[in-house]
């Protein structure tokens, strides 16, 4: 008996982990930057939130970028902002 099956799903688990996370985490911007708006009263939470979202920050800080203005437009979806 080998363990290739074994193997085979575990990689496959990887793999298929690894898409989430790619894929999850630019879409959780929008709703997390909401949860903390609203909920984020400790300078601590909108720390930790920063420190989580820091790619997305300095996306949004660096002004002039394509990525900042499409995770300002995303990120303005999940607040109420009208699009352009």
């Amino acid at each position: 008996m080998t363990d290739e099956p074994k193997q085979r799903r575990s990689r496959a688990w990887i793999g298929w982990a690894t898409i989430a996370l790619l894929v999850l985490y630019p879409l959780s911007v929008g709703p997390a930057w909401w949860v903390c708006f609203r909920l984020c009263e400790s300078p601590s939470a909108a720390l930790a939130f920063g420190r989580v979202y820091a790619p997305f920050v300095r996306a949004v800080n660096s002004g002039d970028s394509t990525l900042g203005r499409i995770v300002v437009w995303y990120i303005g979806l999940w607040m109420g902002v009208p699009g352009p």
